[in-house]
């Protein structure tokens, strides 16, 4: 019995300094700070391991499209 007394009298108090959580938003698109955008973008960059399909033209066609250029441009 003793140890339920001093056990409530040692938690007690700790249980009156707790508080409410507070959700605060990061992301500014949900009402964060416009100061962590560019924070959040480099983060997403940085895990993006998506790569842009590139196609290489050959010489031929280099050449032909700039050929056109050059022809509309005249």
């Amino acid at each position: 019995m003793k140890k339920i007394i001093i056990l409530t009298t040692l938690f007690y108090p700790s249980l009156l300094l707790a508080s409410e959580l507070v959700y605060t938003p990061i992301n500014p698109s949900f009402g964060g700070s416009p100061l962590n955008a560019s924070m959040l973008l480099n983060k997403a960059q940085s895990q993006n391991k998506h790569k842009a399909h590139t196609v290489e033209k050959t010489y031929a066609e280099r050449l032909q499209e700039s050929l056109e250029r050059s022809y509309i441009n005249k």
